[in-house]
């Protein structure tokens, strides 16, 4: 019997990569205004990349701080800036995401009737900071929602790694079995949560879908292309 159901949140709830690009943008847009060099929201993706994987491969969630993004930026264009410059442009960053971020289509009536039933859990990577994340997740309108979520900041590490999930475990005294994982990306949201015991659900979207999309993956267990598939999914559980 499925008590819980995980979710990842970035392109999975939130429109994360639709608000990342008109962040960059924008910074990027300061940067010129402020410094006279053009074209720099190419650097910045690269950099989100970089250090991405990065962090992913170290387990340090340290390397998803901001402030080491763009102290990395400033480099690259050949500029010494000052700690409060640094500062100013994280927060101008974040901002930029807050404006942008939108809940992918249906999500909110997808949680309301799901929250009638289960328990309703967030896993995300840290953004440097877990007040960021919830803030986000307070503007969209559904932290109320969840009976727990859980950051990088919370288990120092990134994921995947099994510290998220048997944090979630033992803090709503679930069993694995009794959980569903949701997540956009397989190989970080879903091989982990399946190999624990847990039900998979990919949900396609964005880039990452299309570069998998002729891959086959023996821990998923449902697809669905919009959240509203979820229902039907965890009802026949």
């Amino acid at each position: 019997m499925i008590k819980a159901i995980v979710f990842d949140f970035d392109d999975t709830l939130e429109k994360y990569k639709v608000a990342k690009h008109y962040a960059e943008k924008e910074v990027a847009k300061y940067i010129y205004e402020n410094y006279g060099i053009k074209n720099t929201a190419k650097i910045l993706s690269d950099i989100d990349l970089y250090y991405m994987i990065k962090g992913r491969t170290k387990k340090d969630i340290r390397l998803y701080h901001r402030e080491l993004w763009f102290h990395d930026f400033f480099y690259r264009i050949g500029i010494k800036p000052k700690k409060a410059e640094i500062k100013k442009l994280v927060n101008f960053y974040w901002k930029s995401i807050q404006e942008k971020a939108k809940l992918m289509p249906h999500t909110k009536k997808v949680l309301v009737r799901l929250k009638k039933e289960l328990k309703l859990i967030v896993i995300s990577d840290s953004d440097g900071n877990k007040a960021i994340k919830l803030k986000r997740l307070r503007k969209l309108g559904v932290f109320g929602l969840f009976d727990l979520v859980i950051t990088g900041d919370d288990v120092n590490t990134t994921k995947p790694d099994e510290r998220f999930y048997t944090a979630a475990f033992k803090k709503l005294k679930v069993r694995p079995s009794e959980c569903v994982m949701v997540g956009d990306k397989p190989e970080y949201d879903l091989k982990l949560a399946k190999k624990l015991g847990m039900k998979t659900v990919w949900f396609v979207y964005g880039d990452w879908a299309e570069h998998e999309k002729n891959k086959k993956f023996n821990y998923v267990d449902y697809k669905i292309k919009r959240l509203d598939e979820l229902i039907s999914i965890v009802t026949k559980q």
